[in-house]
């Protein structure tokens, strides 16, 4: 008896959607060389599925005039430096690299997103922000963004020596969030196909003001942007049924 339930339990979890990724980027394409920047030579939108946003843009008095490059040198990035990995420095903030997916949103949508990311020892003590922003393709409506505040990279180390592809972190919203309440969002259409952006921020979500010991220089690699299912309807009937199986046989 215990095996033909164990049986049917796997076919109902197995019956369940799986998680559809939206999209994942390493950033590991050859054509572009490596320590190049991305907003200088070659022009912005070199890179492959990418455009770049908010380069030159004004924060206070500041004009933001930072690069954001394909770098691979040793231990600068995720996997030792081997040299066949590489990843996207940014430096300075409000610069984000962007790009458009084939996915229309609905109401019901989860969402995850997945990254590793460090911190540049070129400030010590100073804060990093990296961020994430969802907008709408065609309307440019940014209906979702978050930060990640880095962990604090140790001083007394060099550039990139704490770097490691073991340092990740997850995203996790969904379209209920696409309400308008984060700071600078708005409310969106359902149907609409999504743009997805990643980058260094330098202003708060609580009224844009600038964050305090703000520091330049992190690192961002393997991006994966997942569209996480809920479980379906038949699965969740199905093991409801066999709940009542069970008892009837007891």
């Amino acid at each position: 008896m215990k095996y033909r339930i164990l049986t049917l339990t796997l076919a109902l979890l197995a019956s369940a959607e799986a998680a559809t990724v939206i999209f994942f980027d390493g950033f590991d394409d050859p054509a572009i060389t490596s320590d190049v920047s991305l907003t200088g030579n070659p022009a912005p939108g070199s890179l492959t599925n990418w455009t770049v946003v908010g380069h030159g843009s004004t924060v206070g008095t500041v004009t933001t005039d930072f690069r954001m490059q394909h770098k691979y040198s040793n231990s600068d990035v995720p996997d030792g430096g081997s040299g066949t990995n590489r990843a996207i420095q940014s430096e300075y903030g409000n610069f984000y690299i962007a790009r458009n997916t084939t996915h229309n949103w609905s109401a019901s949508d989860q969402f995850e997103v997945n990254l590793n990311a460090t911190e540049m020892n070129w400030g010590n003590a100073n804060d990093r922000h990296l961020r994430i922003r969802i907008s709408e393709t065609v309307s440019g409506n940014l209906l979702y963004q978050d930060d990640w505040a880095m962990p604090e990279f140790d001083a007394a180390h060099n550039e990139g020596d704490n770097w490691s592809a073991a340092q990740t972190h997850t995203f996790s919203f969904s379209a209920a969030d696409f309400d308008g309440s984060v700071f600078g969002t708005t409310t969106g259409t359902a149907g609409s196909a999504l743009t997805f952006e990643v980058g260094q921020t330098r202003t708060d979500l609580v009224d844009g003001s600038g964050y305090a010991n703000y520091g330049r220089g992190l690192l961002f690699d393997n991006v994966e942007f997942t569209l996480v299912p809920e479980p379906s309807t038949s699965a969740l009937l199905g093991l409801a049924g066999m709940a009542l199986f069970i008892r009837r046989r007891r």
